[in-house]
């Protein structure tokens, strides 16, 4: 299942329109799978998007947040941009997933994943974790060159 979610608040319907026009049109979604809500009790004018891609036994979520003075097309296309980059890859963990897993399987003491290529912030999180406790993270690039089994 794959669906977006656009939050609008005090802002006008166009800029989740236009939001929504690069999401329909880069990932080819039909317009009923794009919401578009009005949050009336926010305090303050913003707008986010979210968008979920459900597999057999994962769900990823990627969102983009809009700030002052950048374009809802901006905010349109960076989400998609993450969106694309993992659709991409046969990895069922995307890079924002990966580092929220590393303290559950040091605690379990076992376990590994596949993942896209690391970031930094994972990175991080694999050295505290490792002079933290007696764990060892072995990170090794599969075939693919965006694609990485983190295991311990």
């Amino acid at each position: 299942m794959k669906e977006a979610r656009i939050l609008l608040s005090q802002l006008p319907q166009h800029i989740g329109d236009r939001e929504a026009r690069i999401i329909q049109q880069r990932l080819d979604w039909p317009a009923g799978k794009i919401a578009i809500e009005h949050i009336d009790t926010a305090r303050s004018p913003g707008n986010a998007i979210s968008v979920l891609i459900t597999c057999k036994n994962i769900t990823a979520v990627f969102a983009s947040i809009g700030q002052q003075g950048i374009r809802a097309e901006t905010v349109a296309n960076s989400v998609v941009d993450e969106v694309q980059y993992y659709l991409s890859n046969d990895a069922p963990v995307d890079k924002h997933l990966a580092d929220q897993l590393l303290l559950p399987m040091a605690l379990a003491g076992g376990g590994e994943f596949v993942t896209t290529t690391p970031t930094q912030h994972t990175l991080t999180n694999i050295a505290v974790i490792e002079k933290f406790t007696d764990q060892r993270f072995n990170v090794k690039q599969l075939d693919n060159k965006n694609k990485y089994l983190i295991k311990l």
